[in-house]
């Protein structure tokens, strides 16, 4: 019940923010941008989610500027380095460096 008041929550600030809501918004990507995004931030924390979608974002926003025709190639290059390098995500990195200090 929690998790469709927050779903109809965010897709009524969406419509505020938007101004309209079409069929597109819900294309199957956007469900696997969510998907990347937690492998990205990992778990363990509420702020994690944050983090991911912040790099995300700014990984999109700079692959889609600087190369428009392979953006999704660099995003899916980032995920498979994430992946293989920090299995925990982006997260368990900084709670590493975090524990050393």
């Amino acid at each position: 019940v929690l998790g469709a008041a927050l779903a109809g929550g965010a897709g009524a600030l969406t419509a505020m923010a938007v101004g309209h809501i079409d069929p597109s918004m819900a294309y199957w990507t956007t469900s696997g941008e969510l998907v990347f995004v937690t492998i990205l931030s990992g778990t363990g924390s509420v702020l994690a989610p944050f983090l991911g979608s912040l790099v995300f974002g700014l990984l999109q926003t700079y692959a889609l500027q600087y190369a428009p025709s392979v953006w999704q190639m660099i995003l899916g290059v980032a995920l498979l380095a994430i992946i293989l390098y920090l299995p925990g995500g982006l997260w368990s990195a900084l709670e590493r460096n975090r524990a050393r200090a």
